[in-house]
């Protein structure tokens, strides 16, 4: 799982990454400290000021890029900069929210073992059910469980879906595999949202003397029958990834799904989201609502040569339809329009894209 705050609005010079990526360690370090002294209330009206000020702010800063990009994606729907910046902001109030209750239960210890936060959880799941709803689809999910060759979820980076996966937990448990990070603070601060939510977590850092260490212990982890939770929308220089057809063009997308479904068998639900109107007690409102895809299966290939990276491929670029057509219709709801790699793929870099 990636966070998404890398934001990217176009060419940019290596001072100005370097200088971006401090600015957001020292963010989120800033949250880690203060996180668990904040008032609900106070985090609810940074809501409210932002959702306002800071909106209207990056529609002029970064609505001209936002069109250029939705465009290329065929996904240039009227009022869509400014939504998906709305939904941004409560993306990050809500993670801070959550990061707030899980550090004031003391869930950021990488080194205990989880002990439970049943005041933490009982927070994030109810201000889940402010936000998201679960439809019919999650009947996908329970299916796929069924036939006990544990499930890969595979959702898109929605804004909210980590808001979401605590809900989902609730029906089936999950296991979430989050890439390693080298800073603490990130590693501390995705312990403890994923334990606050119910979640199981598996992250390693990469042994250079055992590379398949990681990847064995979550294929271990769908052997044991288990929901493994894996986003595969990062895009990855060219050959270290899957090559797909996404926008026109060819992109590597993270392998770890397509490679872990062809290893174990595993069925691939895809996870998107939608925008909707429900009734509630307080009136109809705008939620966003969690969709399951009908499950993937590995193809079956002769295994000659070269047969394992073209059912990778045909698995990824299976998933890869059904984002593109998410990312076309609710283009609000797609978290990485500004992150720095996908930047690249915009901007047709050929490191990462052909």
């Amino acid at each position: 799982m990636n966070d998404g705050l890398t934001f990217d609005a176009g060419g940019r010079s290596d001072a100005a990454r370097t200088l971006r990526r401090r600015l957001l360690r020292g963010f989120l370090r800033a949250a880690v400290r203060i996180a668990p002294h904040l008032p609900d209330g106070a985090i609810g009206a940074l809501r409210a000021w932002a959702s306002v000020n800071l909106t209207s702010l990056g529609v002029g800063v970064l609505g001209p890029e936002l069109r250029r990009r939705f465009r290329q994606a065929g996904a240039d729907h009227p009022g869509a900069a400014r939504e998906f910046l709305r939904q941004a902001v409560l993306h990050y109030t809500d993670g801070l929210f959550i990061l707030k209750h899980a550090l004031a239960s003391g869930l950021d210890d990488e080194t205990a073992e989880p002990t439970g936060a049943p005041r933490a959880l009982c927070e994030v799941i109810d201000l889940a059910r402010r936000r998201i709803r679960l439809d019919d689809s999650m009947r996908i999910l329970h299916d796929a469980i069924a036939r006990r060759r544990g499930v890969l979820l595979a959702p898109v980076h929605a804004c909210q879906f980590l808001t979401g996966l605590p809900l989902i937990a609730a029906e089936a448990p999950l296991t979430v595999y989050l890439r390693y990070s080298q800073d603490e603070t990130d590693r501390r601060a995705k312990l403890a949202w994923c334990r606050a939510g119910g979640l199981d977590v598996i992250a390693e850092r990469s042994r250079p003397g055992d590379p398949a260490a990681r990847p064995a212990r979550m294929a271990e982890a769908l052997a044991e029958g288990r929901v493994l939770v894996i986003t595969p929308d990062i895009p990855q220089r060219r050959g270290r990834g899957v090559p797909v057809r996404l926008w026109n063009r060819e992109v590597h997308l993270a392998a770890g799904v397509a490679s872990l479904a062809v290893l174990t068998g595993a069925p691939v639900v895809p996870v998107t989201a939608r925008t909707d109107r429900v009734n509630t007690p307080r009136g109809r409102v705008v939620r966003n609502t969690i969709v399951m895809h009908p499950a993937l299966e590995a193809p079956t290939i002769p295994r000659r040569r070269g047969w394992r990276p073209e059912a990778l491929r045909q698995l990824q670029q299976q998933w890869t339809d059904v984002f593109a057509e998410f990312a076309r219709n609710y283009p609000h709801l797609w978290l990485h329009w500004l992150d720095n790699r996908w930047g690249r793929v915009f901007r047709r870099d050929s490191r990462y894209t052909a």
